[in-house]
């Protein structure tokens, strides 16, 4: 980030410094003081005086807005007017478009004899279909086939033949006669002894490798001559099992047996060699601690057979997917990370952390080159001297806490700090411009929630600061009084009044409705006013 000597043109800047008078310079020179916090309130005795401030090179003006930076600019002569261009000469007509083409379409005659061809919607012809050709003439029948004869077949009265009829005839079939017995055959010579068949070869040994699982591996022979053979005890759906082991499930799953026992795992599981009920008690609910598991009172479905943070995370396709980050009592989608943040508040007496879920902004102008992450919301971390407009706890949710300035300089979260006058003048600057047009309070207004005045100037929230019109508490003779609920927004600096920073007032920024430019004063440091943080710049 470039240094800049930033005096903030356009803009009314003034102090109300307490007890620190100027002596006033004989002469008609102009009064110096060393800087800007050491003018002298500026009121309606001294309208019109001006004084040079020697560490910003710059003479300021008391005006009616306070005190205000003196610029000069030469004033040039206009220049003449420019002559007047000739005209241009008329274009020619267009040509007329063509006719369009006409289209043809052939439709069939509803007795399907042929075509009707229609073009442009008129009927200009049809196509008949052929007629069909002669019939040809029958042929002669040919002359009848005879009848066949029938036959039937019947025993005969008097024996056991057969006469088989056909027609007017009749045939007998006789039964064959009984033939006689055969003569005895010869006697037969006796057969020659067999020869000693030879011995068997030697059978190879065997013996058992393996018995897991349900599964025996038998071994038989040695070396590269052995043979293995698996044999499976029993199956239980598709794998083998050791029924002296476990035990098979009717839904084809092996269990292991408890201490000889089986069981239902469904609602039993093993423990110490007995069988012991696995549902557990969730809220009014009973559940399978296998299938499920209980947080705050709610079950939920185990992610692939594994508990999960259901506040965080999700199971999907039985895989945890971490969704939020946790930050103290809240949380926040990792996928808002790129302008949300979990900030880390320190008490710096007791130690304590508190976590909150802040907003924020990284304002970058690259022909400036300009880059900070500030905080888009006010700080609502909550102290001993801190309060909320009116006392209202919907004032803090929406605008942040009030703060006195010596409690301000404690609340910014670790890693952030509260802004010098030099980085609000760089920001201004930076987002608003230098000259006398600056509109650095109406780009960093939000769009809503401030009194309308008009709509130049109407907040533009063009960075995402966000500003919102959270007021102030103003320290008085004594007396605190809130003001300027939805009318301006007030931050304090870290700057401190006076050469070195130890006066009774402190700097602050403001930015009102009805500006679209944003101003500088003071006020006495018992004063409560809102707080905005900017990011620490890590080191390399």
């Amino acid at each position: 980030m470039k240094k800049y000597l930033l005096p903030l043109f356009g803009m009314a800047l003034y102090f109300t410094a307490c007890e620190d008078e100027l002596a006033p310079v004989s002469g008609s020179a102009a009064e110096t003081v060393t800087s800007f916090s050491d003018l002298s309130e500026c009121n309606k005795k001294i309208i019109g005086k001006f004084v040079y401030v020697s560490d910003s090179v710059k003479v300021y003006a008391c005006t009616d807005d306070g005190w205000a930076a003196v610029t000069g600019a030469a004033v040039s002569g206009k220049n003449g007017s420019n002559g007047t261009n000739g005209k241009n000469g008329k274009d020619g007509n267009d040509g007329k478009d063509g006719k369009d083409g006409k289209s043809c379409t052939m439709t069939p005659f509803k007795d399907g004899s042929g075509f009707d061809v229609i073009c442009d919607g008129k009927s200009i012809g049809s196509v008949k279909n052929g007629a069909d050709g002669v019939k040809g003439k029958d042929g002669t029948n040919g002359s009848n086939g005879k009848d066949g004869t029938s036959c039937s077949v019947a025993k005969a009265a008097d024996s056991d033949d057969v006469v088989v009829t056909c027609g007017d005839k009749s045939v007998m079939i006789h039964n064959g006669v009984d033939g006689k017995p055969g003569a005895p055959g010869t006697k037969g010579t006796d057969g020659t002894n067999g020869t000693d068949g030879t011995n068997g070869s030697d059978g190879a040994s065997c013996k058992i490798v393996s018995d897991m699982d349900g599964v025996v591996q038998i071994q038989c022979g040695e070396g590269k001559d052995a043979t293995t053979t698996k044999l499976y005890k029993a199956i239980c759906g598709t794998k083998p099992y050791d029924p002296e082991k476990s035990f098979c499930t009717a839904e084809g799953e092996a269990y292991p047996l408890c201490n000889g026992k089986k069981y239902d795992p469904a609602t039993y599981e093993c423990v110490n060699g007995e069988p012991v009920e696995v549902l557990k008690s969730c809220g009014d609910e009973l559940y399978n601690a296998h299938a499920k598991f209980c947080f705050n009172n709610k079950t939920y479905p185990l992610c692939n057979g594994e508990e999960y943070d259901v506040e965080l995370e999700t199971c999907e396709n039985g895989k945890k997917v971490v969704v939020y980050e946790k930050c103290g009592d809240e949380k926040f989608k990792i996928a808002d990370a790129d302008h949300l943040f979990c900030a880390e508040f320190e008490n710096k007496t007791t130690e304590e952390k508190t976590y909150q879920v802040y907003k924020y902004t990284t304002i970058e102008v690259k022909d400036k080159d300009y880059s900070e992450t500030w905080m888009a919301e006010n700080v609502n971390y909550k102290t001993d001297d801190s309060y909320c407009y009116n006392g209202a706890d919907k004032n803090c949710k929406t605008y942040g806490r009030l703060y006195a300035w010596d409690d301000a300089q404690n609340v910014c979260p670790n890693g952030w700090r509260m802004p010098s006058l030099d980085e609000w003048h760089i920001l201004f600057d930076v987002v608003g411009g230098t000259s006398a047009d600056n509109i650095s309070g109406k780009v960093l207004k939000s769009v809503e929630g401030w009194k309308y005045d008009s709509p130049a100037t109407t907040g533009s929230d063009k960075y995402g600061f966000t500003a919102l019109p959270g007021g102030l508490q103003v320290y008085d003779g004594g007396m605190f009084m809130f003001d300027g609920i939805d009318t301006d927004a007030v931050f304090w600096t870290s700057s401190g009044s006076g050469s070195d920073g130890t006066g009774p007032n402190a700097v602050y920024v403001r930015i009102s409705y009805d500006k679209v430019t944003a101003n500088i004063s003071s006020f006495l440091k018992e004063s409560r006013v809102s707080v905005r943080c900017i990011k620490n710049v890590e080191k390399n």
